[in-house]
């Protein structure tokens, strides 16, 4: 193996030896404080309640809870099946083409 080669290959594994560094703004986030949840006036702008106030949001906002129906309805079923299709690269795709690709196994 070329010097250069081991020289790179021990750069690599020296970088991954050491710790992970904490990403740079963690106590602009409020880390410090154990991020703490903003107010309804806060919670979207203050950037030191940003990620408490995310993470609760149903504590901040009722109207973002969801709760299950004292009565609920099923769904009536579709008179036909709708047609969904999208453009990629001036050429129609429908939804069966999308997923003969994403469930391919020669992508993983």
């Amino acid at each position: 193996m070329p010097s250069g080669k081991i020289f790179a290959l021990g750069l690599a594994i020296a970088a991954l030896a050491f710790p992970a560094i904490a990403a740079p703004d963690e106590q602009q986030l409020g880390k410090a404080a154990g991020y703490p949840i903003g107010t309804r006036g806060s919670w979207f702008y203050d950037e030191s309640v940003r990620v408490g106030s995310f993470s609760n949001l149903d504590k901040l906002l009722a109207h973002y809870t969801l709760s299950k129906s004292a009565s609920p309805l099923p769904l009536a079923a579709a008179a036909t099946e709708p047609k969904i299709e999208y453009g990629f690269e001036n050429a129609s795709y429908t939804l069966d083409d999308f997923l003969a690709i994403s469930v391919s196994p020669a992508c993983c």
